[in-house]
């Protein structure tokens, strides 16, 4: 699964500053792989990798 997002922001000053971003999404129950990529128009490139694994609680499994 592919999801994808374009965020336009207006042009930024060099800055030593950081930013950060946020968003979300359901999963079913498993373990995932997540590659986050990231890029910019001036060819900058941030990437990262992660697994995740999504289980239900014991309150969720005991109202199944």
């Amino acid at each position: 699964m592919y999801l994808s997002d374009v965020v336009r922001l207006p042009p930024v000053p060099k800055t030593k500053l950081m930013a950060t971003s946020s968003g979300s999404y359901w999963l079913g129950e498993g373990r995932y792989t997540v590659k986050w990529l990231l890029f910019d128009n001036g060819g900058r490139v941030c990437r990262k990798e992660w697994q995740v694994e999504a289980q239900l609680s014991s309150a969720e499994l005991a109202a199944v």
